[in-house]
Parts: structure tokens; C-alpha cells; sequence
């Protein structure tokens, strides 16, 4: 099998699904009521609020998924997922409703200040102290690109330092199961491949031909620098143990509340190092929450005294 990035095909015109009867054995259309139910239930899990009507949207990602299940309604699906024993039904349906677009390279600006700045400042500091250790996190890493971009970049504008080298691990973390489980195999097709330079290509990619398509695999020197796990932002308390000096967490506020988003942000800005960075996209923003100074391009640093 060609492995291919989840895709997201764009859902048929409202106009379409609204006004043409269900074919006989089709799945009718969402009532407002199904909406509301499934709206809230993926608020519950997620905490993804939707502003916009997404009607059209669940329906089209999850018609095959009601019909796979022999059921007949939104409302049967409904009463399904809220049974323990169908739990894993549950984690389907949040990994189709979920939005995955990432791309290597993305926000060249953003990364631009990180390569001119922030990283010769963390290599300084590396020196200073004689330390070797970088830890640096991908929150909502989707399939894969941010991360190893990040390592990328990290291992060519940071370089060895010291007789031990650089000691560089990198978290990517995504409450998508299906879009992690993509990640690790480090494979691309040429086309989603495109923005890494050709001189990078080589050095860290391997070309592959399968079934008639060219494929990029990432060398096993990238992969093992990027562990990948999947748990939720929401989550009370995250699964980590370690501190970081760069958090990457790019447009994955803007689907949470006010609240939420509050909420996240504080907990990430628990794991940050005292002095570390956390870069957001370029519609999000840290507010009301003291110890972060805003630099450029929406990338904000922890003070260097806390407490």
C-alpha cells in the first residue's frame, strides 16, 4: 500500500445536500438537533468549539462511517458512541471531525526569526552553561511536517557542540491517532515534499518508487530524534516528565473557546523553561497570563525569573 496523508476532500455544496431528498438506503442529512449533539460531544473530548455551521462538513466525513456501522441516523450514531463498550468508535469519530493541515516549512517568517534569533541565543546559552540538552515540543503536530522541520533546523543551525555533540529530542504530540500513527512512518509523497530544500532532501530523506509514486522516507538519523505520542490538550495533567526550551504550538488555539485556550496556555507555559520560547500562529495570542514577553512574529518568551 502507498501510504497517503489523511486527507480532507472539501464537502459537497450545502445547496446539494439540502435540497435533494435522500437516495433510497442514503443517510439523511443532520437535523439541527443531531448537529447540537455531536457539536457538544466533540466540545466535551476536544474542547473545539465551532462557531461556523460544520453541518455539511460531519456529515460527509462520517456518512461512510454510519453506514459501516449498519446504522440508519445521526441520532442512532449518536446513542452508539455514548456506549462504553463502543470507545473506539468514539476516538474514529473525533479523528475524522478534526482538522490536520500542516505542511514543512509553514510560516516561513515565524521560522526565520527562529533560525536568526532565537536559536543562535539558545546555542549561547547551551555554551554557557555547558550543556548539551535541547528538548523542544510539537503540540498538535498533526501528520509530522512541523516536526521534522524542527529537527531539520535544529541540527543545521545548532551543529555539534562540545565533544558530546548536540543532545537533541523533540516531542510531537497530536490528539489524533490516525494522523500520529501517519507521522511515524516519515514518509511523503513528492509533492507534500516540495518545500524542503533540495540539498536537505538529500541529506535527510531516502527516495523511494512504490506502485508508480516517488516517495521520501526520513532518514533514521531525523526519526530518532522525534518521539511521537498522542494525548489531548485538554487533559488535566499531560503525560511529560521534562521541561523544554522551544514549544511549538501553531494554530491549534484558534479552534478552543477563550477559556480553553486560557487554559492550555498555561499549562503548556508550565513545561517551558524559565527564558524558553513558545511560538503560536500568526492569529493567536498569549492574554492575561503574566511571565511571557511578546517578541516578533507572534513568538512570546518566558521571563528568566519565575517565581
Amino acid at each position: 500500500m502507498i501510504p497517503h496523508r489523511p486527507s480532507h476532500s472539501r464537502p459537497p455544496q450545502a445547496s446539494t445536500l439540502s435540497r435533494q431528498a435522500p437516495l433510497k438506503g442514503a443517510i439523511p442529512m443532520l437535523s439541527e438537533g443531531e448537529y447540537r449533539q455531536l457539536k457538544l460531544l466533540v466540545h466535551q473530548h476536544l474542547g473545539i468549539y465551532w462557531k461556523e455551521d460544520k453541518k455539511e462538513l460531519i456529515y460527509t466525513r462520517l456518512n461512510k462511517r454510519l453506514r459501516s456501522l449498519d446504522l440508519n441516523d445521526f441520532t442512532a450514531y449518536y446513542k452508539y458512541l455514548l456506549q462504553e463498550e463502543h470507545r473506539p468508535e468514539l476516538q474514529v469519530m473525533l479523528n475524522a471531525v478534526t482538522i490536520n493541515k500542516t505542511e514543512f516549512f509553514r510560516n516561513g517568517t515565524q521560522l526565520n526569526f527562529l533560525t536568526s534569533e532565537i536559536l543562535p541565543q539558545i546555542r549561547r546559552n547551551l555554551l554557557k552553561t555547558q550543556s548539551h540538552k535541547l528538548r523542544i515540543w510539537s503540540a498538535g503536530c498533526s501528520t509530522g511536517e512541523e516536526a521534522y522541520t524542527l529537527a531539520m533546523l535544529a541540527h543545521e543551525h545548532l551543529g555539534p557542540l562540545g565533544m558530546g555533540g548536540l543532545d537533541l529530542r523533540i516531542l510531537a504530540s497530536d490528539v489524533n491517532t490516525k494522523v500520529v500513527e501517519f507521522a511515524k512512518t516519515a514518509t511523503y509523497i513528492a509533492d507534500l515534499i516540495q518545500p524542503v530544500p533540495d540539498a536537505w532532501l538529500k541529506k535527510y530523506f531516502l527516495r523511494r518508487e512504490l506502485e508508480g509514486s516517488i516517495l521520501y522516507q526520513a532518514t533514521d538519523k531525523l526519526r530518532e530524534l522525534i518521539q511521537f505520542r498522542t494525548f489531548n490538550l485538554l487533559d488535566k495533567q499531560y503525560p511529560i516528565k521534562t521541561k523544554f526550551s522551544l514549544i511549538f504550538c501553531r494554530n491549534v488555539l484558534i479552534y478552543f473557546d477563550h477559556n480553553t485556550r486560557q487554559g492550555i496556555l498555561r499549562r503548556l507555559s508550565e513545561f517551558l523553561h524559565p527564558g524558553g520560547y513558545l511560538l503560536l500562529g500568526f492569529s493567536e495570542y498569549i492574554q492575561d497570563i503574566p511571565g511571557f514577553r511578546r517578541m516578533k512574529n507572534n513568538v512570546y518568551q518566558r521571563s528568566p525569573r519565575v517565581g
